[in-house]
């Protein structure tokens, strides 16, 4: 049976003259088949790219040769459907070659692909590194004058790497990708966090997923790749290093793939927050303040002081608490305001308040993890 696939839209909550509908959450609606094939056609966008500092009036040239890096460990399943989608994408646009890199699966992943992809892709395997480090191997192996890593929990669509060849022909960008995109089953929690992380216009930016992006070959030298000490973090990293080097980012809806592994419950969305908090400090310069990391701080500093609070000779317990309650919820409320400012609407703001809450606690609990030297588990 035919399901729905939600992708995160760039733009307003809004009906198109096209006839085509959007969700509350400002997702469109994709469907697909019955042998999981993904219908993203619909996403195409019918207006031309509107930032207009990126507009290039670069002629029609020969398509570029793209290099597939893919990571993996595990989760064989969901490699079998990753890689199905992208080979469907990679023989559709032609000039393409498949990269995967094993970080030393332990569950019978690596013996598979070594049995069905020897000679249909380049194997390369390096156990027990970040993901960095995988992306970085199997970058240095690429030949094609863009490098698209793609998660191996993430589903390209079909015409995947035709958009990608188009946005780096008609863009002024070195770096091209989308956030991620959500299957239609997806947990309120996903489809909250996803709305309040969506960009609100296509254009230029500066952060992309590490699992959703493409990078000029010559850049991603430049630069240095990925920094393969970060075991998280490393895609906001490198992208800061970008741009302080002078290259550009591009966000755009025409990019965006559809991950798998979602949060289904506070605690898990807890957890992961806490495990991509480890790498909150690859981004910190001293030039530079971090404002996820000073907000952190405040909403640590604001707890303590809520606790100050309920300690404290006044009024009724009633009184006390509530005042508390309000201290600790200053931070998170902030966030969703600003949030609301930025997209220019309602973020179903209940359960943004919610996930802020737990996402601040969640970065408080990696911090002190940090500081403890224990940063492998959360």
């Amino acid at each position: 049976m035919g399901g729905r696939i939600r992708t995160c839209l760039a733009y307003p909550l809004r009906r198109r003259r096209s006839g085509g509908l959007q969700d509350r959450t400002g997702c469109r609606l994709a469907r697909t088949s019955s042998d999981g094939a993904m219908d993203l056609r619909s996403l195409s966008p019918s207006d031309p790219v509107h930032s207009s500092e990126s507009i290039a009036t670069a002629s029609p040239r020969v398509r570029p040769a793209i290099s597939v890096v893919v990571p993996i460990f595990n989760r064989k399943d969901q490699v079998e459907a990753c890689l199905r989608h992208m080979e469907a994408a990679m023989a559709r646009y032609g000039k393409t070659e498949l990269i995967l890199v094993d970080n030393g699966s332990t569950d019978g992943t690596w013996e598979w692909l070594s049995q069905e992809y020897q000679g249909r892709a380049r194997l390369l395997q390096r156990s027990g590194v970040t993901i960095s480090a995988l992306r970085n191997l199997g970058a240095s192996a690429a030949t094609g004058e863009y490098v698209s890593f793609v998660d191996s929990d993430c589903l390209v669509p079909p015409d995947y790497y035709e958009s990608m060849a188009d946005v780096f022909a008609t863009v002024r960008t070195d770096v091209a990708g989308c956030m991620y995109g959500l299957p239609e089953d997806v947990h309120w929690i996903e489809e909250a966090w996803t709305l309040l992380n969506c960009p609100v216009r296509e254009g230029s930016a500066t952060l992309l997923p590490g699992g959703s992006m493409a990078v000029w070959r010559s850049a991603l030298e430049a630069v240095g790749g990925f920094d393969e000490t970060l075991i998280t973090g490393e895609d906001a990293e490198l992208c800061q290093r970008l741009l302080d080097a002078g290259y550009r980012i591009f966000e755009t809806r025409r990019l965006t793939l559809v991950h798998l592994r979602n949060t289904s419950s506070l605690t898990s969305f807890f957890r992961r927050q806490a495990w991509q908090s480890l790498g909150m400090f690859g981004t910190a310069r001293s030039w530079r303040l971090d404002r996820v990391i000073l907000m952190t701080v405040a909403q640590l500093v604001m707890t303590v002081a809520a606790l100050g609070c309920l300690l404290a000779d006044f009024g009724t317990i009633v009184a006390r608490v509530s005042v508390a309650l309000a201290i600790v919820l200053a931070v998170p409320t902030l966030t969703v305001a600003y949030r609301v400012l930025a997209r220019g609407g309602a973020l179903l703001p209940v359960r943004s308040l919610v996930l802020y809450t737990v996402y601040y606690y969640a970065r408080i609990w990696g911090l002190f993890k940090i500081i403890a030297g224990t940063r492998r588990w959360v």
